[in-house]
Parts: C-alpha cells; sequence; structure tokens
C-alpha cells in the first residue's frame, strides 16, 4: 500500500502553508489598516481570534477529506476561537480602550510591527493543524488523540472561567485598586495563559498522530513553542507583571500574593509559599524577568509606584498628600475591604 499523501486539492503547496500564510497576513492586515486610520484598538484581540476560525474552516474545506480527526480539530479550533475572540470583543467595548497600544496606534509603523507579529504567531500556531487537515488519508486513533483531546478540554474550561471570574471582579466597584485574586487566581497569577498553553499543546498532539507518515512535520512543534515564549516572555506574563507591580508594589498583602501564589500553573498557594525559590524558579517559571522592584523616593524626587504618579497639585494649587500619607489610607482603604469581605461571609 502506498504511503499516505497530502491533499491533492493543492494550492501554491500540497501541505496548504502558503494558502494559510496568505490568509492569515490577508486577516490581520485587513484589520490592521482599519484599526490605523480609525486609530483604535478594538478589534486587535478579535482578528487574533478570528483568525484561527478562519484558517480551520478554509483548509477542512479545501482539503475535502474530511476525516474524524480533521473536523475535531476544526470543531475545537472554532470553539477555541469564537470564544476567544467574542470574549475578547465584548471587554473591550466595555472597557473602551487597550492601555497597551498607548503610544503605538498613533505611530503607523509601530502599530504595523504589532499586526505583523500578531499574524506570524498565528500563522505559526496553526501549523501543526495545517498539516494534520492537508493530509489525504487519516491514521488510526492513537494515544496522541486522546492526550490531546483530554489537555484542550482541561485547557478550555481553565481559560473560560479564569477570565469570567476576573472580568466579573474588575466590574465590581469595590475591586477597584486591588488585584484578582480570586477564584483560579488564588492558585495562579495567570490562569488563563494556563488554559491557553493547555489548549494548543493539546491540538499539538492530536494533529502529530499524523505525522509518523511525514516525519519533518514534526517541525511544526515550533507553533506551540513560540505561542509558549510570546505568553512566558513577550506579549503576555511579563508584560502584566510589570505592570502590576507598578501598580501594587507597596500594598500590603501584594508581596504575600506574589510569594504565595504561582505565576503559571495552578497550585496550592500553601504548597507554593512553602516550596524554595530555586525550586520556583527552575520548575515553576518564577523567573527574575517577573519582578519589578519599586524603589521609594522623597518628596523631591520622581515617585516610584503608578498610583503615586499624580500631579503635585491639584486645580486650586494646593500640595498633593505626601507619598506615606496616601500608602497609609491605601493600606485602611484594603483593611475595610478585607472586613467588608468577612462580614459578608458570616452572613450566607
Amino acid at each position: 500500500m502506498s504511503a499516505p499523501t497530502p491533499s491533492e486539492n493543492t494550492i501554491l503547496d500540497p501541505y496548504f502553508l502558503g494558502l494559510s500564510f496568505l490568509v492569515t497576513f490577508a486577516i490581520q492586515m485587513v484589520f490592521f489598516f482599519a484599526a490605523s486610520a480609525l486609530k483604535m484598538d478594538k478589534v486587535t484581540d478579535f482578528a487574533y481570534g478570528l483568525g484561527f476560525v478562519v484558517l480551520g474552516v478554509l483548509l477542512l474545506v479545501l482539503g475535502g477529506t474530511f476525516h474524524t480527526r480533521q473536523i475535531l480539530l476544526c470543531i475545537l479550533t472554532c470553539l477555541w476561537g469564537v470564544r476567544l475572540a467574542g470574549y475578547l470583543l465584548f471587554r473591550i467595548l466595555k472597557i473602551g480602550h487597550d492601555a497597551r497600544f498607548d503610544g503605538v496606534r498613533e505611530v503607523f509603523w509601530r502599530f504595523l510591527i504589532f499586526w505583523v507579529f500578531q499574524a506570524v504567531v498565528v500563522f505559526i500556531t496553526y501549523m501543526p493543524l495545517t498539516f494534520c487537515l492537508a493530509q489525504k488519508v487519516d491514521s488510526p486513533y492513537s494515544w496522541r488523540d486522546s492526550l490531546g483531546y483530554a489537555m484542550f478540554v482541561v485547557g478550555l474550561i481553565i481559560e473560560t472561567i479564569a477570565d469570567q471570574q476576573k472580568f466579573a471582579y474588575r466590574n465590581d466597584a469595590a475591586n477597584k485598586g486591588h488585584w484578582c485574586d480570586v477564584g483560579l487566581w488564588k492558585w495562579s497569577r495567570h490562569p488563563n495563559y494556563t488554559g491557553e498553553l493547555l489548549c494548543w499543546w493539546g491540538l499539538f498532539s492530536v494533529s502529530s498522530a499524523v505525522f509518523h507518515l511525514h516525519p519533518w512535520q514534526f517541525v511544526s512543534i515550533i507553533g506551540p513553542l513560540l505561542l509558549t515564549m510570546s505568553i512566558l516572555f513577550f506579549s503576555g506574563i511579563t508584560r502584566l507583571e510589570r505592570m502590576a507591580d507598578e501598580r501594587y508594589w507597596f500594598q500590603p498583602d501584594y508581596q504575600q500574593y506574589r510569594k504565595q501564589t504561582s505565576p503559571l500553573w495552578l497550585i496550592p498557594p500553601a504548597i507554593y509559599g512553602a516550596l524554595p525559590v530555586i525550586v520556583k524558579r527552575v520548575l515553576l517559571l518564577e523567573l527574575p524577568a517577573y519582578e519589578n522592584p519599586q524603589e521609594e523616593k522623597n518628596d523631591d524626587g520622581p515617585l516610584s509606584s503608578a498610583g503615586d504618579k499624580q500631579s503635585l497639585g491639584d486645580d486650586n494649587g494646593a500640595a498633593a498628600e505626601p507619598p506615606k500619607q496616601r500608602r497609609r489610607k491605601k493600606r485602611e482603604h484594603h483593611q475595610r475591604r478585607k472586613k467588608k469581605k468577612s462580614s459578608q461571609s458570616d452572613h450566607q
């Protein structure tokens, strides 16, 4: 019996790589030019999720083989992409502003670089599925399928719950000025990224069940690896940790939260807090890049925490409160907040 081959419905190349590249960049560039012309950032994340959905449906239809594995991969991709795109669009419409693009959306080339990088991430992340959807003959069900489907389901549940919990927390006025530390966010500082990584490593596992037919296709592991590197070092955790440190560094409970809460994996606080620093560094990704100590300055110099970077006077020319007094008021505010939560728990 001859070895299975890629789809005969060849467009540009038999593995759909060229088509996937062109479609991905076309989608991102259409949204980029619209966003650039209108100087807005409300469609950026929507375009990211939509790109995966369009690729999944298009490549499945063009492949024309409709094997069970291919259909399931398309369904799972669409489920993940539609949920993410819909949620992020709803969130930005409600918030009205994405601080990531302050000073970027107004500069054409800087804005373009972000969109090009996003297109590259979508194209490379989807590469394992591109190879699988181009395959003409199916492969038998294997342990890679079971592992991949399980990882995806668990990851999607975690990501969905984490997004909902943080969105609800941010929309409660009582939590203003405080980091999210409820639900899954008690066990991980970024549980939404935990879920996203599980989803895409799971999809790679399923796709790789056909790679024994063309072993060179294992090179597509660069897809989930790029996504992982992006989350760990570039547009994900590193940036969010820096922003959180700037906002909350001097709040009393923040250092304790950092010490007891894993940056990525879901681990009970009592266990994570008791682990040696070397174990956290080497095994659990508590990287030095995630630490951004904020130095206190005297009243004559610039103030270090984001909360203290205020004008030195109000509209009437009155002097602002000294930094120590503002920090004391913040501590008192959070103590009252704790008492309120405790009181609410007692009445439930």
